[in-house]
């Protein structure tokens, strides 16, 4: 812009050197001046905008019309350039007011995107309240909770006792009205013998009776007999008559002694024998002749019995011993014919016949001690079932199956094999088959676990092989 002013200033420059002679025009770095008349003299400027230069140097008039005719041509392009410019001006005008309407706009959406950020932010601002009154209630629940738990683990710890306590109350009750059930049992069966034993008597009197008063009238018959025999024999001296007499009397007194001797057996015993341990009062009014079979107490079991009634007498006794004791057994029944039988067992156990055994989940074999060269060398491990005696092979090693000619695994002490059956297991024994005909040995261990932890020995033994087979720690070699 600075540049396309110059040529105007220079214009007006000259105009005013015809005016005022000691006026100076200056394009570029010349200086024009028109100090006398016609004469000019050019001179350049310094850096500070001084005059300096040749001012001997002078300016003929034609090269002055020349300057003037530059001028002019100057000046038109100027005033073209003015045109361009304001032409320029307007279209500035239009874009500044294009701008101006701009930005309006951009300030009306800043506006806006500031008032949508205030919003938000007040938005947020709300959120983040309504959150921090979450958290801190979330925190309050935490730390009632918190201040419940003690509260809630001794509930559960009294529930728990409480549970444990009615366990026991439920086993002792079983065990009271197991006894109660033996007791009705035997009463059950007193009262029966004691029914049997009345009208026994009942009928034995009856008969007792009747053959005593015939027995009296034979008597009576025996001792009229006699005395016609003595009054006979008084008379009549003669043998005939005296054989007859003794034959006689003979025949009667064998009939007598038959008589005393069926009244002897219509006696009663009404005493009651003693037995330790039981009771015979089950045995008052037998007859002679009979014999008797106490009542035992609760958890005996009558072992023998020769109570014997002879003429109204107890002779020879009874014994009532304890009932046999089966391990782990919860619920059983005990009578005087017959010995101990297991009802139910303990958890943990399952009735093998009226035994209780073992039933875990988890089960291993283990080596404990060398006895004879080293252990076994063996193809597998394996566990035995109760009942059935089923192999339930619990390892075994690649490349090796049962043989006797010694291929197999020879392990240290330690675990030799794990088995989780997946459920209650019962297990008689456990064992190896070993392949190898000579002797080795060592003592192995069959163990159990309910939870997979915690370990219990069930059965240990030394095993000393001799041949090829099976080995169990029950010392059985099943084949």
């Amino acid at each position: 812009m600075r540049r396309s002013l110059l040529p105007l200033l220079v214009l007006v420059a000259v105009a005013a050197a015809v005016q005022n002679p000691k006026l100076f025009t200056r394009e570029g770095n010349l200086i024009i001046g028109v100090p006398d008349g016609l004469s000019v003299q050019v001179v350049g400027l310094d850096a500070q905008g001084n005059m300096v230069g040749a001012p001997d140097r002078v300016v003929t008039q034609s090269q002055l019309d020349a300057v003037v005719a530059n001028f002019t041509n100057s000046l038109a392009q100027m005033r073209a350039q003015l045109l361009q410019i304001n032409a320029t001006s307007a279209t500035g005008v239009h874009l500044a007011s294009e701008t101006s309407r701009a930005m309006r706009a951009e300030q009306t959406v800043s506006d806006a995107v500031a008032s949508e950020a205030v919003r938000a932010r007040a938005a947020e601002a709300a959120e983040a309240s309504r959150a921090i009154t979450a958290e801190a209630s979330l925190a309050n629940i935490t730390t009632s909770l918190s201040s419940q738990l003690p509260l809630i683990g001794a509930r559960v710890d009294g529930v728990s006792a409480q549970t444990v306590a009615l366990g026991n109350s439920v086993a002792t009750e079983r065990t009271r009205l197991n006894a109660t059930i033996n007791e009705l049992s035997r009463a059950q069966v007193s009262q029966a013998l004691l029914n049997l034993t009345l009208t026994s008597l009942a009928t034995q009197q009856a008969t007792f009776s009747s053959s005593v008063g015939a027995q009296l009238v034979n008597l009576t018959q025996v001792d009229l007999s006699l005395a016609s025999n003595i009054t006979l024999f008084a008379s009549d001296a003669s043998t005939n008559t005296l054989s007859t007499a003794r034959a006689l009397n003979t025949s009667l007194l064998t009939s007598f002694s038959a008589g005393l001797s069926d009244l002897g057996s219509r006696v009663t015993c009404t005493l009651t024998p003693t037995v330790t341990d039981g009771s015979a009062a089950i045995c008052a009014g037998y007859l002679s002749g009979r014999t008797c079979l106490p009542v035992c107490n609760q958890g005996f079991r009558l072992l023998s019995s020769s109570l014997f009634c002879n003429s109204g007498s107890w002779t020879g006794s009874a014994v009532c011993t304890g009932c046999t004791t089966i391990s782990n057994c919860l619920s059983f029944n005990c009578t005087t014919a017959g010995d101990t039988l297991c009802l139910a067992c303990a958890p943990g156990f399952v009735r093998n016949g009226n035994t209780c055994v073992v039933s875990a989940r988890y089960w291993r074999i283990s080596l404990t001690q060398v006895t004879a060269s080293h252990f076994p060398r063996v193809s597998r491990y394996i566990l035995s079932r109760v009942g059935t005696g089923e192999f339930i092979t619990i390892k075994t090693f690649s490349g090796v199956s049962d043989n006797c000619v010694d291929n197999g695994q020879i392990d240290g002490v330690g675990i030799a094999a794990t088995y989780d059956a997946g459920s209650a297991t019962a297990i008689a024994a456990g064992g190896f088959y070993t392949v190898f005909s000579g002797v080795r040995g060592g003592w192995v261990v069959l163990e159990y676990s309910y939870d997979g932890t915690t370990w219990a020995a069930l059965a240990s033994r030394n095993i000393q092989t001799s041949a090829c087979g099976v080995y169990l720690t029950d010392g059985t070699r099943p084949a």
